[in-house]
């Protein structure tokens, strides 16, 4: 906290391929701090305040396939969020997890702008530990209910993109970012796992047409055994400010060693840390996050969070 950076703010889960779920926090100078209201707030694409635009009707669905017995319930709460709740269990002839969901069909706006940033979520939890969250969008497709059967693996299957996010413990709303890039329209029917990933092979990531017309999105939880509880309040489309820039810092002479993530959003620093044996997999984030190590070439972040911590 050297460089003045000592307020502690938000913190934020964020999904990643291979490395999984970090958590970002951010701090600001205590004369700099900003509020939620002076970020941009992205595209928001459902909400549970009525505005027509962003308000959409999301049906529950539970496992079909062969005597699944998982369950689940959707309902909106006068406060302005949606109640997704249940539990998923073994379908009885698989011995495996089945899954619960809800999906709103309608028409979203265009969130193509968005297609270098973070699909956020406003969400809360009772049961943080639940590992099988997911979030499915869909569009391009003849049949959002197909493809969302067959995440790919099926004939004319494609086009519902999938990740997985987790939510952190408290009482209180937070923003759960999901990058764009951790999506994938190849996943496993069976367990919800990805076949494909987005790093590893761009055919399957989200396109700036497919983001244009998006026409399903679906909340799950699925490939875990568990109650669940989760709130929603808002889910949006999210690049972020034109002076983010993130720089992965650390020495790289070891598999186990930690670097350090360091972020400028306005004035505010983030930082967090990861194993630096997944170096190479931010690579895959290069398209809007700029990654240097640590004797690599200054970058505009050092006038403004400078040193190895913020």
């Amino acid at each position: 906290m050297d460089q003045g950076y000592t307020v502690k703010g938000s913190c934020q889960t964020k999904s990643f391929p291979v490395v999984g779920d970090i958590i970002i926090c951010k701090y600001t100078k205590a004369t700099q701090v900003l509020s939620l209201e002076a970020k941009s707030s992205g595209v928001k694409l459902i909400t549970f305040d009525g505005d027509a635009t962003t308000t959409h009707e999301f049906k529950e669905l539970n496992d079909p396939v062969m005597g699944g017995k998982s369950s689940g319930t959707w309902t909106v709460d006068a406060s302005g969020f949606g109640v997704f709740d249940g539990e998923v269990v073994d379908v009885p002839s698989l011995s495996a997890p089945g899954f619960i969901k809800a999906a709103a069909d309608g028409t979203y706006p265009d969130v193509s702008a968005e297609i270098n940033g973070d699909v956020m979520l406003t969400v809360r939890s009772s049961t943080p530990d639940y590992a099988g969250f997911r979030m499915t969008f869909v569009s391009g497709t003849a049949s959002s209910s197909y493809s969302c059967s067959g995440g790919g693996s099926l004939p004319f299957s494609r086009g519902c993109f999938k990740a997985k996010f987790s939510v952190p413990a408290g009482d209180d709303f937070t923003e759960v970012r999901i990058p764009l890039m951790s999506f994938s329209d190849k996943w496993s029917p069976a367990t919800g796992e990805q076949t494909t990933t987005c790093a590893d092979d761009s055919d399957v990531c989200p396109s700036a047409s497919k983001l244009s017309k998006i026409e399903r999105v679906e909340i799950w939880a699925e490939g875990a055994l568990g109650k669940v509880h989760l709130e929603i309040k808002e889910i949006a489309f999210y690049t972020g400010s034109q002076s983010e820039v993130l720089s992965l810092r650390g020495s790289s002479a070891g598999a186990s060693d930690i670097c350090n993530l360091y972020g400028i959003d306005g004035d505010a620093c983030q930082k967090s840390s990861v194993d630096c044996k997944y170096a190479k997999y931010a690579k895959a984030f290069e398209k809007r996050q700029m990654i240097v190590g640590e004797n690599g070439p200054r970058t505009t972040y050092c006038s403004r969070c400078p040193g190895k911590s913020c």
